[in-house]
């Protein structure tokens, strides 16, 4: 960062909380001596939200098995597109968000397999509203897997889409001021620091504080300056760079391990697990790279599996 890392931090801090870049740009003479314009500013917030999001992508959340999908209205250009989120109710983990100029099925679909390639897993429940291109998809994807599909719930069912739509409430109240709207590639890059300010910065009063990205198990950013914290994790992953050898090893450790701290029920014990990290040593896993996996659940016992 050429200018204070305070400076930019505070810079996307308040944007994502729906400050204009002109008020910032005036925060940031009066409190930081910072003199910039809103192209600068701007300019900030689009590369560090790439930077985070090449790393956040790479993480796999520990969801749970009810799954919210909605979508809702972006005027991009003086043209409405469509944001399509897919959230889990009990972390509040916001686990995709696509942007698409029509919501048809092939739309609905492709969110969906991407909740399923960051989590890695498929839900046991589905929760949408009527929407025909969500029951279409659904019948592509997972109703393939046994999941349950609860369509059009009424505001009085425990599994209404209530959280969701309170979701989209707050993302139309932070979008209203924004400037960098004005065409599909920035308004991309303003959803995905959406997601990033969401899972990873904002603390949620049902989780006791959490955010829902330490709700999922993902490493904390601690109490100080999270996006300072987000940022510097994400230039030490793109500087170590994984091989597609490595994201692949991980990617299978990752998958034994929350299919372990599910319980036997599902038939996986700690003699299957220990069974897949052999093989991924004998083709050339690391014990840095496995102590690197394990640590990311925050759970110490699964350290045992260093040294069986």
């Amino acid at each position: 960062m050429k200018c204070s890392p305070q400076v930019i931090t505070a810079s996307l801090d308040l944007y994502f909380k729906g400050i204009s870049l002109r008020k910032i740009t005036d925060h940031l003479k009066q409190f930081y001596a910072v003199t910039v314009n809103c192209s600068t500013v701007l300019r900030w917030i689009q590369r560090y939200v790439a930077l985070m999001k090449e790393y956040a992508d790479k993480l796999m959340p520990d969801v749970a098995d009810v799954w919210h999908a909605d979508e809702t209205m972006l005027n991009v250009n003086g043209q409405y597109q469509w944001m399509w989120n897919l959230t889990d109710r009990e972390t509040r983990f916001l686990i995709a968000s696509r942007l698409t100029q029509t919501r048809r099925e092939h739309d609905a679909t492709n969110l969906f397999l991407e909740g399923q390639r960051i989590s890695g897993v498929v839900p046991n429940v589905l929760v949408t509203d009527g929407l025909g291109s969500y029951a279409s998809a659904f019948n592509q994807t997972f109703a393939k897997k046994q999941t349950r599909h609860i369509c059009k719930p009424r505001f009085i069912d425990k599994a209404n889409n209530n959280m969701i739509e309170r979701l989209h409430g707050t993302i139309k109240e932070r979008t209203k001021t924004m400037r960098g709207l004005d065409d599909s590639e920035s308004a991309r890059n303003v959803v995905d620091g959406l997601r990033l300010a969401y899972n990873f910065t904002r603390p949620h009063s049902a989780l006791n504080g959490r955010t829902p990205a330490e709700a999922a198990g993902l490493p904390s950013l601690g109490e100080g300056n999270k996006w300072k914290t987000l940022i510097q994790n994400s230039v030490e992953a793109k500087e170590r760079r994984e091989t597609p050898a490595q994201t692949q090893r991980r990617r299978v450790i990752e998958g034994a391990i929350k299919r372990y701290l599910e319980g036997e029920g599902n038939g996986v014990n700690a003699k299957w697990v220990l069974k897949q990290i052999e093989y991924l040593k004998k083709n050339g896993m690391t014990e840095k790279e496995l102590r690197e996996i394990l640590s990311r659940f925050n759970n110490p016992t699964l350290l045992a599996f260093l040294h069986p």
